[in-house]
């Protein structure tokens, strides 16, 4: 029996605008924002003998550095938020990576790319599927601040990480009609290359599948932009990469529950950890 622990990564990205001018988003706290989807899960492994899962519950990432954000994306009230910086990452990162040592895989969930740092570390093999580069080349000179559109400058910072990026542009490397979603950092992958064979992490953004599967904010926030959102992965086509690898560490980012309009983002998640990492597909 495999076990395997989940990690509620409750950072969400705020969009802050002020006077109809764009601002910078924020990385904040929001607790309570993966809970719907550990509830389901846990519920789920009732009907699965091969998996044991342990919900190892959210990370507090209360920070005394808060903020009140007024005219914020419509879905939040003006609000104090507590913002994430990469010193919380730090505090918090090797609890989440010493889970590694206890379980068979670690699963960690949360509505904002940024929590994918929480999983990356040195000599990683990373397979990396989303939409967006989320690298800025730039990012040094202009002095960026950190955030989920940045946040592989902080991987690339780090050294001695591998990263394959597969769903970049959202169609496929000898694809004419490619349209690059921002730079990318690493090497680009194509599906049937078995390069994500060798991957002990998965970084995996919802906004890269196809827009019809409704999974991610992504697509309610911009889908009348019909010139960004052209992704053509499915689930299907990801599950059996992850399969294949079997990976120590995978990273779901962007799923929030509220936004899963068919239910596809968690059947989708519970596919991958009862059937992909037990072995059973």
């Amino acid at each position: 029996m495999k076990e395997i622990a989940i990690i509620g990564v409750p950072v969400e990205t705020i969009i802050h605008y002020f006077c109809d001018e764009f601002i910078l988003p924020h990385q904040v706290y929001l607790p309570g924002s993966t809970n719907k989807i550990r509830e389901y899960l846990i519920e789920c492994n009732k009907n699965y003998n091969s998996v044991k899962l342990v919900d190892k519950g959210e990370l507090n990432l209360e920070s005394p550095k808060k903020e009140v954000l007024t005219d914020v994306l419509k879905n939040y009230r003006t609000s104090l938020f507590s913002e994430i910086t990469l010193d919380i990452i730090k505090e918090k990162k090797n609890f989440v990576l010493k889970q590694k040592e206890n379980f068979d895989h670690v699963v960690c969930i949360g509505p904002s790319h940024f929590g994918a740092l929480f999983l990356y570390e040195k000599k990683d093999i990373v397979a990396r599927f989303d939409f967006h580069g989320d690298y800025e080349p730039s990012y040094k000179s202009n002095s960026f601040t950190p955030t989920h559109a940045t946040y592989m400058n902080i991987v690339k910072e780090m050294g001695k990480i591998k990263v394959i990026n597969y769903g970049w542009g959202g169609t496929y490397l000898d694809n004419k009609n490619k349209h690059p979603g921002m730079s990318v950092y690493g090497k680009e992958g194509k599906i049937g290359d078995n390069l994500h064979k060798k991957a002990n992490y998965f970084d995996v953004d919802v906004d890269c599948f196809e827009k019809d599967f409704k999974i991610a904010r992504f697509w309610k926030d911009f889908e009348k932009e019909k010139s960004q959102c052209c992704p053509t992965f499915i689930p299907k086509q990801l599950e059996v990469m992850i399969s294949e690898a079997k990976p120590k560490k995978i990273g779901i980012w962007g799923y929030n529950w509220d936004y899963d309009d068919y239910g596809n983002g968690k059947r989708f998640i519970e596919n991958v950890i009862f059937n992909c990492l037990s072995g059973q597909k």
